[in-house]
């Protein structure tokens, strides 16, 4: 029987401890290599392995990437760009993961070039601050939650509103403001270039659920500034659903915004944007259980020329879509169920809107009017089956638009009582006993 030659040495150069806390007591001296099997108990699912520095022991206590030894050893993380929220020492019990180890870990792990990885479940957590370069991966929108601690009443997630946070990146993530025990603060804020949320919701917030902002300070910046906002939630807001100050030109596909606003009735709005933006699939949209509702589900600030919007609903709100600036396309979008006068309120220039008008209805404001159309050289190409008030009013024109409306109504009227602008060019045909036809060609 062949003996076992394998060197004693080598055997005794590893070893295994409970916890983190126990590797600070491990001779460096002795071993070099240490696996744990918690951070806090064995099995939380914290386990890791360390390794010991050799280059030096200079490094600063930067947990859980570099932990201090008592003998003065530094013990390094091994990892393969991903860290685990356990291995940084959160927790998902219920218990509260509070302010300074969640910022001293996140810094920590960021500055090493990884990125945290969290877990399926629910971390209750202090204030998290957003910083530079930052990339958190979760189980899912609706399955990996940081809710904020009750009693917070600051912002829960930001960054640092002085300067801009660049390099920003989270996805599959969900982040409840817990607005049932927190009266102020906003969910989750960032101001910086290249933001890029993917499959993230934000609910319960006290304040604005989403602020997303950018100075442009050094011109077109290396690889750009805009942003990617994918597959966003945001449901149940106290203010404005997503403050939107930029980056310009940034893309939203995918987004909804439910029940925003919902701390004064026409007081906010679903999505204030400030800068322009393009957006696919856009819905914003109030339950009908819902009283306080948003002054405009979606409001274009007279800051915000060239927002564009595809295949996108506009709905709810006591406007869907109100437009301040100009040059703005929204094509081939739905705009109905107003709990105000208009389906869309615009006072912009040289604006493009198609679609349809009227799809349906709030069962507390059945009858609305399809557009209200002021400003200058607008194209309005709609088709119209629900606005039993009037397809349009006509009302503040100031010449030189466009429009064409079709459809076919069994009730209401062609109309407001408010003519065309001799200079706007205007066909309406609508079919049935609430239509009627008005053709105005353009006169100088």
């Amino acid at each position: 029987m062949t003996g076992n030659t394998t060197n004693l040495a080598t055997q005794i150069d590893c070893m295994t401890v409970d916890i983190l806390e126990d590797l600070r007591a491990v001779s460096s001296a002795t071993y070099k290599k240490v696996s744990t099997l918690g951070f806090h108990a064995r099995g939380d699912g914290g386990h890791a392995e360390y390794v010991l520095d050799t280059t030096g022991t200079t490094a600063k206590e930067a947990s859980p990437m570099v932990i201090v030894a008592t003998d003065g050893g530094r013990w390094k993380l091994m990892h393969d760009g991903n860290v685990t929220a356990e291995q940084c020492g959160f927790k998902r019990d219920g218990s509260v993961n509070i302010q300074s180890v969640l910022n001293l870990a996140n810094a920590a792990v960021t500055a090493a070039g990884a990125r945290i990885l969290w877990g399926y479940g629910t971390y209750v957590c202090e204030f998290i601050q957003i910083i530079p370069n930052m990339s958190w991966v979760g189980k899912g929108q609706f399955f990996t939650i940081l809710k904020a601690n009750g009693g917070l009443n600051t912002d829960f997630i930001s960054s640092n509103f002085n300067v801009n946070t660049n390099n920003v990146s989270i996805v599959g993530m969900q982040f409840d403001g817990n607005r049932a025990n927190n009266t102020s603060g906003n969910t989750f804020a960032l101001k910086g270039a290249k933001q890029t949320l993917r499959q993230v919701t934000i609910t319960q917030s006290a304040y604005h659920g989403l602020v997303t902002d950018f100075d442009i300070i050094d011109g077109e910046r290396k690889l750009g500034f805009e942003s990617t906002y994918e597959d966003i939630l945001i449901d149940t807001t106290g203010r404005h659903g997503w403050l939107y100050n930029g980056p310009t030109d940034s893309s939203m596909t995918n987004v909804t915004l439910l029940d925003c606003g919902v701390s004064a009735d026409n007081s906010f709005f679903g999505l204030y944007a400030s800068r322009n933006f393009r957006a696919d699939n856009l819905h914003p949209w109030n339950r009908s259980s819902t009283s306080n509702v948003p002054a405009a589900s979606v409001y274009i600030d007279q800051s915000a020329p060239g927002c564009t919007a595809v295949n996108s609903h506009f709905e709810g709100g006591h406007c869907p879509l109100k437009i301040i600036s100009n040059q703005n396309t929204f094509s081939a979008c739905d705009y109905y169920a107003t709990r105000g006068t208009y389906c869309i309120e615009n006072y912009g220039t040289a604006n493009k809107i198609s679609g349809v008008l009227g799809a349906t209805a709030a069962a507390v404001n059945p009858d609305y009017i399809g557009i209200r159309m002021e400003g200058a050289g607008n194209m309005v190409e709609l088709t119209d089956g629900g606005c039993v008030n009037g397809a349009i009013d006509f009302k503040g024109s100031q010449g030189g638009n466009f429009v064409r409306i079709s459809g076919y109504r069994s009730s209401g009227v062609l109309r407001t009582d408010v003519l065309p602008h001799p200079a706007d060019d205007v066909l309406l045909v609508i079919l049935g006993a609430g239509g009627g036809v008005l053709s105005k060609p353009y006169s100088a």
